[in-house]
């Protein structure tokens, strides 16, 4: 009995331990973002400072474990929170694409806080996918949208063939400015969307949200150093678009 007793302190100790790296390591990439002043960045204080809470309330856990009231107050909202990235996350590994799916349009958001290299990697999927459907158009949209389309253009795109919305700062607004692009120049409403992969669902809602029906996400993938991180602020920003939804 001591024995497991000591073996389940130890436990605790490292799991605090671990709470309190990931609140640390929440804070870092969320202030990373601010520091450099990124347009649509503003949506990173909430991972700041949820991050900040994290970490505080495991050094302090000896005192909060007192007070049952402090104690659940802390505990059920991490369960939540966690088993929301858990389904952000199942949803993305199991959101196939349809092969035989062939959208009149491919909607790209290149928003500038977003991580260069997903950015290139959807950029890559954008190429092949013009090379197997060469009547499709691209919506890039997004404060890196000129520079993508210099990509796409050196990757053997026609420049007509690309349309720039260069004014969206968040995933929103590229979803919403996009439509207006699309409908001022008639372009086809069945699109496909590439995004990361962490970002399919609230894609997902913005795109019947916005009146594309039958709209495809498509992965440009996810980086495995940093996926923790992504899941658990895309949980933390795609629950007031949930909210939104609802009410």
């Amino acid at each position: 009995k001591n024995l497991l007793r000591r073996l389940l302190e130890q436990g605790c100790r490292l799991l605090r331990l671990a709470f309190c790296l990931l609140g640390g390591a929440l804070v870092y990439q969320g202030w990373e973002g601010l520091s450099d002043f990124l347009p649509g960045a503003g949506e990173l204080w909430l991972p700041v400072l949820l991050g900040a809470i994290l970490s505080a309330a495991s050094l302090f856990w000896p005192v909060l474990s007192r007070h049952p009231f402090l104690r659940m107050l802390f505990l059920i909202p991490l369960f939540l929170w966690l088993s929301f990235a858990a389904g952000i996350f199942l949803y993305g590994r199991l959101a196939g694409s349809p092969e035989d799916y062939r959208g009149d349009t491919v909607l790209l958001p290149l928003l500038a806080q977003e991580d260069r290299l997903l950015r290139d990697r959807a950029l890559d999927l954008a190429i092949a996918y013009y090379a197997e459907n060469p009547a499709s158009r691209f919506i890039l949209s997004g404060g890196r949208a000129e520079q993508g389309r210099a990509y796409l253009e050196e990757g053997g795109i026609p420049a007509g063939r690309i349309f720039l919305e260069p004014e969206a700062e968040t995933l929103e607004e590229a979803f919403h400015k996009s439509k207006g692009i699309m409908g001022e120049k008639k372009i086809s409403f069945k699109i496909s969307y590439l995004l990361p992969e962490h970002q399919l669902l609230r894609g997902r809602i913005l795109a019947a949200r916005e009146g594309f029906v039958g709209a495809v996400g498509l992965s440009a993938g996810w980086l495995f150093q940093d996926a923790l991180g992504y899941y658990l602020e895309e949980a933390l920003i795609l629950f007031p678009t949930l909210l939104g939804e609802l009410f």
